[in-house]
């Protein structure tokens, strides 16, 4: 198995783990574009929409290219994303969240900024530690998505070599659905050269 990691943080946590794995797990920096291999992979998994921070048609572009070219050929993507076309149509202010984290509490303040002209969709999550240490501290982490339809993803899988495109919605499902909902859960597979 190989990773590709472009967070710094996220990469020391994913790095360790490898680093316990006998040799199992692979760890690389970098993201969807960075992606290397040459038929290599049955399989490409996006989980948690990490494909959503590919902000331009020419980064998902880019990035699809690589994923389909590591992919040998009848061999399989996932992408698992928001849909945030669902979303921003049946939006709601989100709520705090508090729950018991090192005998204090952590709170979670999230607020979006929804740019429709740009398509982009911004968390800003704020998360405040209370309690278990001598001052509270209050720690935010941003993250921009695009806000892509349903229907253009779809027609960005196909023009990268993607076929037989369905959308499963959720990793319980089993059949593909044919409306869109929250989440889209794509599964495609290379074209045979």
């Amino acid at each position: 198995m190989t990773a590709y990691e472009p967070n710094a943080e996220f990469f020391k946590t994913a790095a360790r783990v490898a680093a316990e794995s006998n040799g199992r797990i692979a760890v690389k920096k970098g993201g969807f574009e960075d992606i290397s291999e040459v038929s290599s992979f049955d399989l490409v998994i996006s989980v948690n929409g990490p494909f959503a921070y590919l902000l331009t048609p020419a980064a998902r572009s880019n990035g699809l290219r690589a994923a389909v070219r590591a992919l040998r050929p009848s061999g399989l993507i996932v992408i698992d994303v928001p849909n945030f076309d669902w979303i921003v149509a049946h939006y709601r202010v989100p709520l705090r969240q508090e729950r018991p984290f090192g005998g204090g509490t952590v709170e979670l303040r999230r607020e979006h900024v929804i740019d429709r002209e740009k398509h982009v969709f911004t968390t800003i999550d704020h998360y405040e530690v209370r309690g278990s240490a001598p001052d509270a501290r209050v720690v935010s982490q941003t993250h921009a998505y695009a806000m892509v339809s349903p229907e253009t993803l779809v027609s960005e899988l196909e023009a990268s070599g993607l076929a037989a495109i369905r959308d499963f919605g959720s990793f319980e499902s089993r059949t593909p659905r044919t409306t869109y909902g929250a989440r889209l859960l794509l599964v495609a597979s290379k074209r045979a050269a």
